[in-house]
């Protein structure tokens, strides 16, 4: 019975931190593909694949570029960025933190131009 128990141990440790594991070293493939900083939530809203296939034609900007481009325009940091796609013209839709205020803040996700950006003092946001 001893060397059942012995043999069993492994297997329930293994069990119990494989899935932590693998979370840790295996993202999912959204927040891999766009590179998302930590505390960073990304969401897509239309079908994974048509998106990985729009980056790859050329259609739209990785979540990284949009980052750099928000990085040199905007002060504070991205907590949440959406993909949608409306008629026929991919958005990014993020929100953004700085000085205990939320924007939000919206990109054309093939030219990466800012087509609109809300909260309290805007000017204070802009680098």
């Amino acid at each position: 019975m001893n060397q059942l128990k012995m043999c069993l141990w492994p297997a329930i440790l293994l069990g119990v931190t494989l899935p932590a594991w693998a979370n840790d070293h295996f993202p999912s493939p959204a927040t891999d593909m766009y590179d998302a900083p930590n505390g960073t939530q990304v969401e897509i809203a239309d079908d994974q694949q048509q998106v990985y296939q729009a980056v790859h034609d050329g259609d739209i900007h990785p979540f990284s570029a949009l980052y750099a481009k928000v990085d040199q325009q905007l002060h504070g940091r991205v907590i949440k960025v959406e993909l949608n796609k409306n008629n026929n013209q991919w958005v990014y839709n993020l929100r953004l933190v700085y000085q205990n205020t939320v924007y939000s803040v919206s990109y054309n996700a093939k030219s990466l131009n800012m087509t609109a950006i809300r909260g309290r003092d805007v000017t204070a946001v802009l680098k």
